[in-house]
């Protein structure tokens, strides 16, 4: 059975990370068209539109998996956790780090 990924403690996330600073977010899920804009659309929604996001993305060998790297300025451990309750909701998510 498949853990579902949850949200990350946010002591850990303080104790881990001086604010503000850029974050970066790891996201795995299946390869399909909507993934990657999903991924973006909803760091953007968590972020607002004026923040620059910056991405790469690479294919798993078999071409069934997407990994996402997103590096995220993000000013508080608060903010770092609503990116990652967006990160939550896309289709097709597998792991998220």
């Amino acid at each position: 059975m498949d853990k579902k990924p949850a949200l990350p403690n946010i002591d850990l996330i303080k104790e881990l990370h001086s604010f503000p600073t850029m974050f970066t977010f790891k996201v795995i899920g299946d390869h399909h068209d909507e993934f990657v804009s999903d991924v973006l659309n909803r760091t953007t929604g968590a972020i607002g539109a004026s923040r620059k996001i910056e991405h790469s993305m690479r294919l798993s060998s078999g071409g069934n998996h997407s990994a996402i790297s997103l590096s995220v300025h993000c000013s508080t451990a608060e903010e770092v956790l609503v990116v990652y309750s967006e990160l939550l909701k896309v289709s097709g998510l597998r792991a998220l780090f």
